[in-house]
């Protein structure tokens, strides 16, 4: 509620939450139907020891007040007892609501980060943070089993490509090499994408995909923005998932653990019963896959999706309008915009395209790479709703 106010007031605000996502707390709240407020608002309810701070704060904001606030984004409120809950009865309709009015009016979320210690420098605050490091993360899923001691084929999105040559098979009948699937590992990503993410209402997840065109089928492996209400989205530590959309059933998803001791041993032991079965019976079996047609491989024109640039510029009129005027060019148009605070000489612009073929995407980061006055730092694929 503070971030949303201080934003609608013309703040700049960056939202810290220590969990992996926002909202933990509230959907525990009552029950998990999310008793937001009481009537009974007396001093002795609270625990402190600056009551004159508690004091001020409920004269400046009212139940009354908190009951607008929430009414003014559409949340109908129930009373029972002076204790008061969303007209829904659950919890996830206030967290959802408060999500996505903050991304709206343009707060930072910033997702797994615990604030150590706020100090005041001159007029302004800074605040130290410790957040997960791409090295930390790592060696917490080696301590785990989850990823390899050499982690190059699972961070580098090698693992994952693999697997793609496999579903190729199962789901199109075609034999696709590991050669002709792209691939680009999670190594790149930095903390100011994961942040551009969150405000936006993305998550970022190395995603493997298979998609089939008029001209052929055509498979990659890459850091993803996902929108946040997406089913892959929800996928987080050891879990894997498959998602699929077909013609006759529309939209399916298949989740399970992907990786560590047991899993693992547990595919092994299964693969190792069924050569000892066959081997027993005097028997072949089934063929891996009986679905085979010629491999036709997509035509890149014929590969579209949205994409992702994080773009150093330098500070100063007409950037944007040469960036408009590059990606123009290549008839690419924008779907989000948005420029990140400047250091006073350059600052980070990213762009969210519409859909672009694989020929446009091309073109348009050499054309970014030549140019002098910009940095390209960042592109990935973005999904869309």
């Amino acid at each position: 509620m503070a971030a949303i106010t201080a934003a609608r007031n013309g703040a700049k605000v960056t939202l810290l939450e220590k969990n992996r996502q926002t909202g933990k707390k509230l959907l525990v709240t009552g029950n998990g139907r999310c008793n937001f407020t009481n009537r009974n608002q007396e001093l002795s309810n609270y625990r402190t020891d600056r009551p004159d701070l508690v004091k001020e704060a409920l004269e400046s904001f009212s139940v009354d007040d908190t009951v607008d606030f929430f009414e003014s984004l559409g949340i109908l409120t129930k009373e029972r007892n002076g204790y008061l809950y969303p007209g829904s009865g659950q919890a996830s309709s206030i967290a959802d609501v408060l999500r996505l009015t903050a991304v709206k009016e343009g707060v930072k979320i910033a997702c797994d980060t615990k604030a150590l210690a706020v100090k005041k420098i001159n007029d302004r605050f800074a605040v130290e943070t410790e957040g997960w490091t791409y090295e930390d993360a790592l060696a917490e899923a080696q301590r785990l089993g989850y990823a390899e001691s050499d982690p190059t084929n699972d961070v580098e999105g090698i693992d994952a490509a693999y697997k793609m040559v496999i579903l190729s098979q199962f789901a199109f009948g075609m034999n696709i090499q590991f050669d002709q699937v792209g691939h680009k590992g999670i190594s790149q990503i930095t903390p100011q994408d994961v942040s551009v993410a969150q405000s936006l209402g993305y998550v970022i997840k190395l995603v493997g995909s298979i998609v089939e065109t008029e001209s052929g089928i055509a498979a990659e492996v890459t850091p993803t923005f996902l929108p946040k209400q997406h089913p892959l989205a929800g996928v987080n530590d050891v879990m894997n998932a498959v998602y699929v959309e077909s013609i006759g059933i529309g939209e399916s998803m298949y989740y399970g653990p992907g990786a560590g001791q047991k899993p693992t041993a547990t595919s092994v032991v299964a693969d190792l019963v069924r050569i000892v079965r066959r081997l027993k019976e005097g028997t072949i079996g089934k063929a891996f896959n009986e679905y085979s047609r010629p491999l036709q491989l997509a035509k890149p024109e014929d590969v579209k999706n949205n994409y992702y640039f994080s773009i150093k510029a330098p500070d100063a009129t007409g950037q944007i309008l040469r960036l408009a005027e590059i990606f123009n060019a290549e008839g690419a148009s924008f779907k989000q915009i948005l420029q990140e605070d400047s250091d006073g000489h350059y600052a980070s612009v990213v762009i969210i395209t519409h859909q672009v073929n694989q020929t446009q995407f091309k073109n348009l980061v050499e054309k970014l790479d030549s140019e002098a006055n910009f940095e390209l730092l960042n592109t990935f694929k973005v999904l869309g709703e």
